[in-house]
């Protein structure tokens, strides 16, 4: 798959959640039994370590994320984030300053199958992709490429997701749990250093909410890529595995604040298919944590 169609791609499908996200605005035939949603102006300010370097990164710019239930069987799940993005990379010295922007946009539909009971049966799918480009002030992205590897952090990054979802779920006014078995398809956009990969990947996932007060999720994914020719005679494949969590607190204001914490790593296995030789590398880990503000723009619905 090309750059070209995969970026393209990619901004439809962000269009196209953006547009689920709407969705759930009020008026659009949700249950009064349960809802949680923030939404308005974010800042926000993280560190991190990834094969990069260490980072310092900040970004300002709008979001909307939440859960609601719908029609009393359904449930939508979204989070959507348009930004500006500035920071350092700690890849050289003196640090690369970047200056950029960073989108995220999934959505997940899911169904309760006993919606009259407090514990159902759920199965839900996912769409999401999510890209960055940061450069640095008066340079081009293709200058990159001269410069120690920035590959994750600067130049442009995109990522993709197809996910299917199967577990349980408790509802009942006021309070919301889902604990969910998934199974994926992650797809990365090549960078400068690092060809584009897909991973099918495999995870848990649990989900705690109190409407409008306190959203919580943690999960944990395990995946490979399939084996792809290296040279003659040599084959090569990735593993992947992490985990993220996440939790919101929102005042009755409609202000809210957010932390949330990041751990992946890549390993990779090559074997030489004539002598049979297998060479083991394991990749630094990619850490982020980060802390969030947010600022409705408009009253919150009582």
């Amino acid at each position: 798959m090309s750059r070209a169609r995969l970026t393209s791609g990619l901004l439809l499908l962000q269009l196209g959640l953006v547009s689920t996200g709407a969705l759930a605005e009020p008026g659009a035939h949700a249950e009064p039994g349960f809802d949680s949603v923030a939404r308005g102006a974010v800042f926000d300010t993280g560190i991190g370590s990834s094969m990069a370097g260490d980072t310092l990164m900040a970004q300002l710019g709008g979001e909307s994320a939440g859960i609601r239930l719908l029609r009393g069987t359904w449930l939508l799940q979204w989070d959507v984030l348009v930004a500006a993005k500035a920071g350092y990379l700690a890849n050289e010295n003196p640090y690369l300053f970047l200056l950029g922007g960073h989108a995220l946009a999934w959505a997940e539909g899911g169904a309760r199958f006993m919606s009259t009971r407090t514990w159902s049966p759920y199965g839900g799918l996912r769409l999401g992709n999510e890209a960055q480009i940061m450069g640095h002030p008066g340079a081009a992205l293709s200058d990159f490429d001269r410069s120690n590897a920035v590959d994750g952090v600067g130049g442009v990054s995109e990522r993709a997701l197809f996910r299917v979802d199967a577990g349980v779920s408790f509802l009942e006014r006021g309070r919301s749990m889902l604990l969910v078995l998934f199974g994926q398809e992650a797809l990365r956009a090549p960078t400068l250093h690092v060809p584009g990969q897909a991973f099918t990947e495999v995870g848990l996932g649990a989900r705690f909410d109190f409407s409008r007060s306190v959203m919580a999720s943690v999960e944990g994914v395990w995946g490979v890529t399939s084996n792809r020719p290296m040279a003659p005679a040599r084959t090569d494949q990735t593993t992947h595995v992490g985990m993220t969590a996440t939790l919101r607190k929102i005042f009755k204001n409609g202000m809210w604040i957010a932390g949330s914490v990041s751990w992946d790593r890549d390993s990779d296995r090559a074997v030489d298919e004539e002598t049979g030789t297998v060479f083991d590398t394991t990749n630094a880990p990619t850490f982020a944590f980060a802390l969030l503000y947010g600022l409705p723009l408009w009253r919150a619905r009582p």
